[in-house]
């Protein structure tokens, strides 16, 4: 694919996304549908209503994505102006993974479970990750868990990435910062981080 082809595709998912709730800006689209295009399978964590889901499953076209997402626990519910409650998260969720279903070939498989929980399973599974992609609890401790955790799941030559590294989200850098050191990197104008395994 050309890099003219690679913009329209991402042209396309700005525009596809535009409708399903979440935090993503349109350049952290584009951003992470580079950054995720040749996985075959990827995990994310901290699913929402799926929007970044959306935009993997159509960066890969194919593969498989494991989705991540507790819901009853939704680390969103202090804006409940946003999320009414879990039954209203899974169905917008559900709605944006069968609309992945019937645009791309990419399978989602969604375990509604805790990170910890999400970690074991692929662990019994035997699951190892061409990109993961964590957005899920963005209090320090937890947030160094999920990338500790998941790191270990990623194959090397992969990469793990996270959102929301940004000034009023002291605990995501705090963990991307203790756990990488200064081998990490941030994506332009984006409030993404990635470390290439």
């Amino acid at each position: 694919m050309t890099d003219e082809e690679i913009q329209m595709e991402i042209s396309k998912t700005v525009k596809a996304v535009s409708n399903i709730p979440g935090w993503l800006w349109p350049r952290e689209v584009g951003a992470l549908f580079r950054q995720i295009r040749l996985s075959k399978l990827h995990a994310e964590i901290g699913t929402f209503c799926g929007k970044s889901l959306y935009v993997a499953a159509a960066a890969m076209n194919g593969g498989k994505i494991i989705a991540i997402d507790p819901l009853s626990t939704n680390q969103f519910s202090v804006q409940s102006e946003l999320v009414p409650d879990a039954e209203w998260n899974r169905e917008v969720l559900n709605s944006t993974i069968h609309a992945i279903h019937r645009n791309f070939d990419t399978k989602v498989e969604w375990w509604e479970m805790t990170s910890i929980s999400a970690i074991r399973k692929a662990q019994q599974n035997e699951f190892t990750f061409d990109s993961c992609f964590i957005d899920g609890s963005h209090n320090r401790a937890e947030c160094e868990a999920d990338i500790v955790g998941w790191l270990s799941l990623v194959n090397p030559g992969g990469r793990i990435l996270g959102h929301d590294y940004f000034p009023n989200n002291m605990g995501v850098i705090t963990a991307v910062n203790t756990v990488f050191k200064e081998n990490f990197s941030l994506l332009p104008e984006t409030r993404i981080w990635v470390h290439y395994k």
